[in-house]
């Protein structure tokens, strides 16, 4: 049996305090999407097997149990909270960084007594789920054995799930430097995957034809071969690392060659990419031709929602490359982090090259998923920040220079619907990422 606990049943949360608000007007708790999975494949399940509560990987049928009565719980359970933003932020108290998040009562002081000695007593486990974010600092460790400690209950009772896929790794280094103190659990979870998924899942069972397949890209590209624009590069919040790219894509005479979107950076200081530097004066004159969006539509008049779901089937067609400009990109930040965008690009079957971590690509394979190597040259995955970058405007530069585009792209098809089959087998029927692990703790 899994049983979670929540104190909002309807909502699958727990300690949610509508005051407890960022600056944008996020709320620092949410639901958590490790639990918001297991419940959305409880319930598909349910319409399968026509058996309540159950949830059925590799032919072996799991009870899966959510509740908000305490007293009707048996067994060990977990109680999932979900957080917002880096972990500097929904962290709260002294450790906090800006005046708000200050604010925020310590997590731990959120819980009430009854949990509280269900933790102590090792019966509760609790899960702590950043998994919206790869943001990583190893802070996070320290607050989360520190708090435990404090409280009389075993580190080996907190479980931090994260959508940083380098923190098993993180928390090996700190354990290293850490030889006496007791470690937390870490789960690497990639929510996205599912979420996305899942909603391709959705969109195919209800018939909706703004989602195309492999055919159909190739068979438009076919008749429109003089028109495909060489990329896409689309994006929404003008981070360091995009800021870097369009920037190149200027000075190799590629923006042209690529739909852009692209929002105005903030030019009121310099901006850094590992040790690189753009100045303020260089953002300015960068900003004079910003924004700049593909077709002409602003990507700032419809709510989150729809750019969170929108998989771009337009500028999917009349491109043979996504460049996927991920959330993460510098090798400092300690992360690997595949957002919606990553998954969009394989739902979509179109060919793509990672804008983000180090060690973007190998994750994917540990997933099941394939690159492109050689017909895509993808050793830019092993290289530093700013190579890393170079690489893949080099990459762009020979591909743009390749007469055989529309072969190319039959020769990928293989790829392209492995990977489309993939995602959809990983979203219906492969475990979230450590859930065996979670099945043996609570019913050991």
């Amino acid at each position: 049996m899994i049983t979670l606990y929540f104190d909002d049943l309807q909502e699958i949360r727990n300690c949610f305090d509508e005051t407890e608000i960022y600056d944008s007007g996020m709320p620092r708790i949410t639901t958590s999407p490790y639990a918001n999975e297991l419940k959305h494949l409880m319930v598909y399940y349910q319409s399968i097997t026509r058996i309540d509560s159950t949830m059925v990987f590799d032919d072996v049928i799991y009870d899966i149990n959510l509740t908000d009565d305490l007293q009707s719980i048996k067994g060990k359970y977990i109680v999932p909270i979900g957080v917002n933003q880096s972990t500097n932020e929904w962290i709260g108290g002294e450790l906090a960084e800006n005046k708000t998040c200050k604010s925020f009562i310590n997590i731990f002081d959120k819980i009430s007594h009854e949990l509280l000695y269900d933790l102590r007593i090792g019966k509760a486990f609790l899960m702590i789920d950043n998994s919206l974010e790869g943001y990583h600092d190893d802070s996070v460790f320290d607050f989360l054995t520190h708090n435990a400690n404090a409280r009389d209950i075993s580190p080996n009772q907190i479980i931090y799930v994260t959508g940083n896929l380098n923190i098993e790794n993180r928390l090996k280094l700190w354990t290293l430097k850490n030889p006496r103190k007791e470690s937390i659990h870490v789960i690497p979870y990639s929510h996205f995957e599912f979420d996305i998924g899942n909603k391709k899942r959705i969109m195919l069972e209800n018939g909706d034809s703004t989602l195309l397949n492999f055919k159909q890209y190739y068979e438009y590209k076919k008749e429109n071969i003089d028109d495909i624009k060489l990329y896409n590069y689309l994006n929404k919040k003008p981070r360091n690392h995009r800021i870097f790219f369009y920037d190149a894509l200027i000075q190799w005479d590629l923006l042209n060659s690529g739909l852009v979107s692209m929002n105005k950076a903030n030019e009121q200081e310099d901006i850094l990419l590992d040790y690189n530097i753009k100045t303020k004066q260089e953002l300015e004159v960068l900003n004079r031709n910003l924004p700049t969006y593909a077709y002409d539509i602003s990507n700032e008049v419809e709510p989150f929602s729809h750019y969170m779901y929108n998989f771009s089937v337009k500028e999917t067609l009349n491109s043979w490359i996504s460049v996927v400009s991920e959330t993460h990109f510098g090798d400092n930040q300690k992360t690997i982090f595949l957002s919606e965008k990553t998954f969009k690009a394989i739902a979509n079957e179109q060919p793509f090259v990672i804008l983000g971590n180090k060690g973007s690509l190998k994750e994917l394979h540990n997933y099941g998923y394939k690159t492109f190597h050689p017909l895509i040259d993808e050793t830019y995955d092993e290289l530093g920040t700013i190579d890393r970058l170079n690489a893949i405007i080099r990459l762009l530069l020979d591909f743009s220079n390749r007469d055989n585009k529309l072969e190319w792209l039959h020769w990928l098809g293989p790829i392209l619907k492995h990977n489309s089959h993939t995602l959809m087998f990983n979203t219906l029927f492969k475990p979230p990422k450590s859930f065996h692990m979670i099945n043996d703790l609570l019913n050991s």
